[in-house]
């Protein structure tokens, strides 16, 4: 009983720690989440396919993709290969050393999200494998002219078979655990 309730207190702080950092978050003003997702288009390309979403108070006008002013070396891309690089609303971009200057479109507000695209030829492993490759910085205004957010990480999104094969392996073992309580029970 007593470490029953010792597990509810703890996961009570740990609830409360959480929400407080939220709500800490939100004041800062611009804060965004981000995923990206690659797919093999042929011919040793890949199409990327970055969701940027605003979390903050402040509108996002612009992102710079795998850069900050923080973390040496600053540029993240495993190389600059990148082109054909668009976006959803009128946004566009541009590559600026290995990273992606994204702007000029719709500013998102808190909830919205935007997709945008480029071309390269690195693959998603690749992407994964290099240091830092999604750290980023997004922008209230143009890019390095208005209040900026944190460092934050673009995440690569878990590919659809994998998530399939998880979900496989989840199955296996709930069957097993079942097929062994019914062995234990005959």
């Amino acid at each position: 009983m007593r470490k029953i309730k010792m597990n509810s207190l703890r996961t009570s702080i740990i609830a409360l720690t959480l929400m407080i950092s939220c709500l800490a978050g939100h004041s800062q003003g611009t804060l965004a989440s981000g995923t990206v997702s690659g797919s093999s288009i042929g011919g040793g390309l890949w199409q990327y396919t970055i969701t940027l979403t605003d979390t903050g108070a402040n509108p996002i006008s612009s992102l710079w993709y795998s850069w900050t002013p923080d973390t040496a070396p600053f540029f993240y891309l495993p190389d600059s290969s990148a082109s054909e690089i668009s976006g959803q609303d009128s946004w566009t971009g541009a590559v600026d050393g290995d990273s992606i200057r994204f702007s000029g479109g719709t500013a998102l507000t808190t909830g919205q999200s935007v997709e945008l695209f480029y071309e390269a030829d690195f693959s998603p492993t690749m992407l994964a494998d290099a240091a830092h490759s999604g750290l980023s910085v997004a922008y209230d205004g143009p890019i390095e002219g208005g209040p900026g957010t944190p460092d934050f990480a673009i995440t690569a999104a878990p590919e659809p078979g994998s998530v399939a094969l998880m979900g496989s392996a989840a199955l296996i073992l709930v069957l097993a655990r079942r097929f062994k309580m019914v062995l234990k029970h005959a």
